[in-house]
Order: structure tokens, then C-alpha cells, then sequence
């Protein structure tokens, strides 16, 4: 999966470059460096082992970046809070890490709320919902239909909350 290096406002995607760099660096070291007179030196075992390490390094770092945003948010910080969630957001998109995907489109939901914004809380909510379904994510479902039948019961729209 490709996740643009560049983001829309044109700053550079720091958690794209960190996971795809990481990745594309492993690759090479095992693939061409590691041979020593022609001979491989690590095991398929041992290489699926390797990377299975390092993007486990990557889901953890986008853990902790979820973690301090929350915190961020509690604070009242949202800008920091806005700029965590999204580098957590692209480091699982990089990953394919489709339920952590749907904890951290929540919580961008979760954000623009409190920020007044129901729009874009709408479009997280409904992605995250649509990613939990696509997954079989039985809480991702359940968590985010009830998020978006609050913005309908906001918005006055009780009937509609309810068909939700």
C-alpha cells in the first residue's frame, strides 16, 4: 500500500517517509548487503522475523503517537492532538493496520467534535464504521454508528439517529 509522502497542504508526510523509508532500507539490507560470498546469512525465517520487528516498532511508535494525542485532546491542545492522530493515521495506513485504522479515524471523529466540526467528525466516523464493517470489527461497527447517531440526535434529526 502507497500513503503520499506529501500532504495536501504540501508539508512533507513524516510517518509516510519514516514507515516507507524503514521498510525500503530493510529491504535493500536483506536483499543485497547481507550476502556474504554469495551466500545469504539470514534465514527466510529469520528475515520474515526481522520485518516483522520493525513494523512492529512502527505500530507501537503509532500507539504511543494515539496515546499522547488523547492526552492532547483531554488538555485542550488540539492542534497537537489533530497533527498525532494524523501521523498515527498514516503510519497504519502504511501498515494496512485496518482495526487500528478504525480506533484512530474515532478518535480524529472524536477531535473535530469537540472542535464544533460535525462534518468532518461525520466523514471519520463513517469511514471508520465503513472499515469495521469491511473487517467484520463487531465494536469498531457498534462505537462509531453510535457516534454518528449523536451527531444526528445534535443536529435534531431523531428519526434519522435511530435508523442509524
Amino acid at each position: 500500500m502507497h500513503v503520499k509522502t506529501v500532504k495536501p497542504d504540501g508539508e512533507p508526510n513524516k510517518a509516510a517517509w519514516m514507515a516507507q523509508g524503514t521498510y525500503g532500507m530493510m529491504v535493500h539490507y536483506l536483499m543485497t548487503s547481507h550476502l556474504t560470498k554469495g551466500q545469504p546469512t539470514m534465514t527466510q525465517a529469520t528475515r520474515r522475523e526481522f520485518l516483522a520487528t520493525a513494523a512492529g516498532m512502527q505500530q507501537d511508535h503509532a500507539f504511543w503517537l494515539r496515546v499522547k494525542g488523547k492526552t492532547l485532546l483531554q488538555t485542550g491542545r488540539y492542534e497537537a492532538a489533530l497533527a498525532h492522530f494524523g501521523e498515527a493515521l498514516d503510519i497504519y495506513q502504511v501498515l494496512d493496520g485496518k482495526t487500528e485504522r478504525v480506533e484512530a479515524l474515532h478518535d480524529m471523529g472524536d477531535l473535530y467534535l469537540r472542535l464544533g466540526d460535525s462534518v468532518s467528525a461525520e466523514s471519520h466516523y463513517r469511514e471508520a464504521a465503513r472499515i469495521a464493517k469491511e473487517i467484520g470489527l463487531a465494536r469498531g461497527i457498534t462505537r462509531n454508528l453510535l457516534a454518528l447517531g449523536d451527531i444526528e440526535r445534535r443536529r435534531g434529526g431523531l428519526a434519522r439517529a435511530c435508523l442509524l
